[in-house]
């Protein structure tokens, strides 16, 4: 027989919101707050002059970043790939 399944906990989940009574909606949606998601929505406040309380980003994790995470203190153990007259 097999062991039993072990799941790990679910993350905590973020706080509740205070939504402003002086909220209108979403001008723009955008779904996912990884890199790409956030930067979008930079670009909009930067180039296109669009207010950023009008932008609303959803992100399914409890924290921005997508798959990005930042290792402090870390040693790469890997070797770049070699150069063509390495090979």
């Amino acid at each position: 027989m097999s062991p039993p399944l072990m799941l790990s906990p679910s993350p905590p989940s973020a706080p509740p919101v205070q939504v402003p009574t002086n909220y209108t909606g979403c001008e723009t949606t955008i779904v996912g707050g990884g890199a790409g998601g956030l930067y979008t929505a930079f670009r909009l406040v930067e180039d296109v002059g669009q207010p950023a309380a009008s932008i609303c980003i959803f992100e399914a994790d409890s924290r921005i970043g997508g798959r990005i995470w930042s290792l402090r203190n870390q040693v790469c153990h890997t070797r770049p790939p070699k150069s063509r007259r390495e090979r």
